[in-house]
C-alpha cells in the first residue's frame, strides 16, 4: 500500500526489548522497549542523527523521559554499528536517504525563499488534506474493519489502473511508501503527469491510513512535499527542483508527523546532494508545516468544541 517502513520496525524493536527484559520490573521493561523500537526505526533512516532528533523532541514535549536520552544515544550507535559493520565484519549495510540526480544548488536568491514559502504552504495544505482525509476514513471503517481493508485495496487498485491506462504513470509513482520513486518523480515534466501522482498518491495514502493498514506516515508525506516541487518548476522551469524540494519535504512532514526539527533535519538529508544552501529551505518549510498542522488542529478542536456544545443544547 502507501505508508513506511518505520511502524511495523518499531513494534518489532519494541518486541525484541519487551522480550530480553520479560523478568525485569514494569518501568525497566518499558524503557528496554523504548529503546529497542528506536534501535530499530533507527535502521531505516540510515542516518543515527535523525531519530535522535525525533527522540529529543519527544522529550521537550514530555512523551520521552529526559533521563532515557543518554542510552537512546547508546541504543542508536548500537543500530549503526550492526548497520556499518565492525572488526572487520561487514554490517548489514546502511540505508540512504539521499536523492540521488538532483542539480547542485550553491546560490541563495531571494526570489528562491519566496518561491519555497508558497510551496510550503501549498505542501502542508497536501499533507493535511490526505491526513483528514485518512482520518475521515478512519472513523468508518473502525467499526467496520474488514470492509475497510477491502475498499482501501479496491479504491487505490482503482487509482493504480487509471494512472497506468490513461496517464501512463508508473505504478510505482503511486504506490509503496516513495522513498525508491522519489528520483524517478523528479524526471517527470509533464504538468499533467505530476498532477496525476499528486492526486493518486494522497487518494492511496489516505485510504492507507484509515484503512487499518499498518505502517508509518513519514516517507508518503515526503513524497507528496517532493511532488509538488517538482509540480512548481514544471510550470515555472527557471526554479531550483532541489531547494523547492528541502522546503517541500519538510512542510510536507512537519504538518504530517507535527515534529518541526526532525522534518526540517528530513528535508536536509533527502537534499544533502544538492549542496548545504538547501539548510534555509528545509527549515523554512518545516516551521511552515508545523504553523499549518497547529493551525488545523485548533480549527478541528473547535469544531468538536462547537459540536459538543450543541449536544449538550439538544440534550
Amino acid at each position: 500500500m502507501v505508508l513506511g517502513p518505520e511502524a511495523p520496525l518499531i513494534v518489532l524493536g519494541s518486541a525484541v526489548g519487551a522480550l530480553v527484559s520479560r523478568n525485569a520490573d514494569p518501568q525497566t521493561r518499558k524503557a528496554m522497549m523504548l529503546l529497542g523500537g528506536v534501535a530499530a526505526i533507527g535502521a531505516v533512516f540510515g542516518n543515527p542523527f535523525v531519530t535522535a532528533f525525533m527522540v529529543l523532541e519527544f522529550a521537550a514535549i514530555g512523551m520521552v523521559p529526559a533521563m532515557l536520552i543518554t542510552p537512546v544515544l547508546v541504543a542508536l550507535a548500537s543500530s549503526y554499528v550492526v548497520q556499518i559493520g565492525i572488526w572487520g565484519i561487514p554490517g548489514f549495510g546502511v540505508h540512504s536517504l539521499s536523492v540521488p540526480g538532483l542539480p547542485s544548488y550553491s546560490n541563495i536568491a531571494a526570489g528562491d525563499l519566496v518561491t519555497a514559502l508558497v510551496v510550503s504552504v501549498i505542501a502542508g495544505a497536501v499533507a493535511i488534506l490526505a491526513r483528514k482525509g485518512g482520518l475521515a476514513f478512519e472513523r468508518y471503517s473502525s467499526t467496520r474493519v474488514t470492509r475497510g481493508l477491502f475498499i482501501g485495496v479496491i479504491v487505490t487498485a482503482a487509482v493504480v489502473f487509471i494512472s497506468m491506462t490513461i496517464f501512463d504513470v508508473a505504478p510505482q509513482l503511486i504506490l509503496f511508501s516513495g522513498s525508491a520513486g522519489m528520483s524517478s518523480l523528479i524526471e517527470q515534466t509533464s504538468i499533467v503527469s505530476i498532477l496525476v501522482i499528486l492526486a493518486g498518491k494522497a487518494i492511496a495514502y489516505a485510504m492507507a491510513l484509515g484503512g487499518g493498514f499498518r505502517g508509518g506516515p513519514i516517507f508518503p508525506a515526503t513524497f507528496l512535499g517532493v511532488a509538488v516541487a517538482v509540480l512548481t518548476v514544471a510550470i515555472f522551469p527557471s526554479d531550483s527542483v532541489s531547494a523547492l524540494a528541502a522546503a517541500a519535504i519538510a512542510a510536507s512532514a512537519a504538518a504530517m508527523i507535527k515534529l518541526p526539527a526532525t522534518s526540517a533535519l528530513l528535508g536536509m538529508v533527502l537534499i544533502v546532494g544538492a549542496g548545504p544552501d538547501v539548510a534555509p529551505f528545509a527549515i523554512l518549510g518545516a516551521v511552515i508545516g508545523f504553523a499549518i498542522r497547529t493551525f488545523a488542529d485548533s480549527k478541528d478542536q473547535s469544531v468538536e468544541e462547537r459540536v459538543i456544545e450543541s449536544e449538550g443544547l439538544l440534550a
